[in-house]
């Protein structure tokens, strides 16, 4: 068991005196605990467990465990217990944990705690820790209360901290090149709280190919080595650091580059109608009320100058099925089992879930023209509506204009319906190299009962040895 390190400071329990603040985890069942008191953001939480299943009573050989998490960077300048045991009896140990250390507080019979002078069956104020220990950014503080003779009772945890005070943070961008070395590059907030712009990587790096597998550059996290795609921050995005942080690029796998078919074969395909600015609109569903919705994608220009769409998957609504015969076609939506067809001798045509051929020509950026025969060359055209925010299609008569994008057609045998992702950031694969940044402040931090210096996010010995 690791010994908790203490750093007292000449000027701690001065600086508390001036600006120290005291949070409350309150038992509210044997699974849950309240917070209040000086809670410092959102990310502080209480949490609570208890085996004994009874609140806040712990039976012998049962255990509870009560945590504050997400503490401010700082100082913690005390800890109190609220407990008591039985009028006679009542034994144990309490072990307190901050961050990765830990230390008993007490243990043995309630009466010979510190502090007591006997059992007692009100609950009582047990000051378990009074000096002043530096922490993190995020860091929690745990106590685990394992029953031995009788019952032990706890009704809350007050934890008396001092937030540091409020500074600029810098923020570490860290990435890969095409060899897989590792690359920084060091953004510094120019006010407190103000937040930096996120950039992209280096255009030469936003593709990685490795081992036979191309990954391409998605965004940056907080997390060296994602296990989950949670929360990837976007070039476009404004980070704010609670503390000078490491942001990783992160890579992904899991997208393929969907390239515009101008051949129109047949086959399965994602059908979307054109629109200025890149912008296309992708046809889901089936006939509903004489409309398809539509959504919105944004593509790109490939270098033969067909459109190509990066996507990780294509659901089922959106795959029709396409049977060419010359220059008709018919479409089928598999995902409802119904055509996408016509019907032309209603009183108001209208879009049918019957078999229809529809007539096709070829337009504007290698797109194509879906039409029904009519005399005096007048089409009904499937069409792209748009009322309010809710574009859809619809049968609607429109003179052809070849100049025109209509119908894109991408081909999605190979498109996984749902996705199949991997993110990598490299870091298993690579070493590290540091960007020398004067203006970053070193910290102390005690750990394993040794001094060191906590810089950039880096530790060191006293002599300046990198661990």
């Amino acid at each position: 068991m690791k010994r908790l390190g203490l750093i007292v400071f000449g000027v701690c329990c001065l600086i508390s005196s001036v600006l120290g603040k005291t949070v409350v985890a309150t038992v509210d069942s044997y699974q849950s605990a309240t917070l209040s008191g000086d809670i410092w953001s959102a990310d502080m939480k209480a949490i609570y467990y208890n085996d004994t299943k009874n609140g806040g009573r712990i039976g012998a050989d049962k255990t509870a465990t009560m945590t504050i998490s997400g503490m401010p960077a700082g100082t913690i300048d005390g800890i109190t217990l609220w407990m008591h045991s039985n009028i006679n009896s009542g034994a144990g140990e309490v072990e307190l944990k901050v961050g990765d250390e830990s230390t008993i507080v007490a243990t043995g019979d309630y009466k010979d705690w510190p502090g007591r002078e006997g059992y007692a069956t009100d609950f009582e104020s047990i000051k378990i820790y009074n000096q002043c220990l530096s922490i993190f950014e995020g860091a929690s503080v745990t106590i685990v209360i394992r029953g031995d003779k009788n019952s032990l009772y706890i009704k809350q945890m007050d934890v008396d901290y001092t937030p540091a005070p409020a500074t600029p943070h810098n923020v570490t961008l860290s990435w890969v090149d095409k060899s897989l070395k590792r690359c920084e590059r060091v953004l510094q907030e120019k006010g407190i709280k103000q937040g930096v712009p996120l950039v992209a990587v280096p255009d030469s790096c936003k593709s990685i190919l490795n081992n036979g597998v191309s990954w391409r550059f998605i965004g940056w996290s907080e997390n060296a080595k994602p296990k989950e795609y949670t929360r990837v921050y976007e070039t476009s995005d404004r980070y704010y650091p609670q503390r000078d942080v490491t942001l990783y690029a992160v890579y992904s796998d899991d997208e393929s580059d969907m390239r515009q078919d101008t051949t129109i074969t047949g086959g399965e395909y994602m059908m979307a109608l054109g629109d200025v600015n890149n912008i296309l609109h992708v046809m889901y569903g089936r006939w509903n009320e004489n409309q398809i919705q539509l959504k919105s994608i944004k593509v790109e220009d490939a270098k033969d100058g067909l459109y190509h769409y990066q996507t990780n998957a294509i659901p089922e609504d959106w795959r029709y099925t396409i049977d060419v015969q010359g220059d008709s076609l018919t479409i089928w939506h598999a995902a409802s089992q119904t055509w996408i067809g016509y019907d032309l001798f209603s009183t108001k045509k209208k879009g049918s879930p019957i078999k229809s051929y529809w007539k096709w020509v070829k337009t504007a950026h290698g797109s194509i023209c879906l039409y029904a025969d009519q005399d005096n060359d007048v089409y009904l055209v499937l069409d792209g509506k748009n009322f309010g925010e809710n574009p859809y299609v619809s049968i609607d008569k429109k003179f052809l204009r070849t100049d025109c994008v209509f119908w894109v057609f991408f081909p999605v045998e190979n498109v996984p319906i749902e996705a199949q992702t991997n993110w990598t950031t490299f870091i298993e694969q690579t070493g590290w190299y540091s960007v020398k940044n004067e203006d970053v402040k070193a910290i102390k931090v005690w750990k394993n009962g040794q001094i060191y210096i906590c810089k950039d996010n880096h530790l060191y010995t006293i002599l300046g040895e990198i661990l």
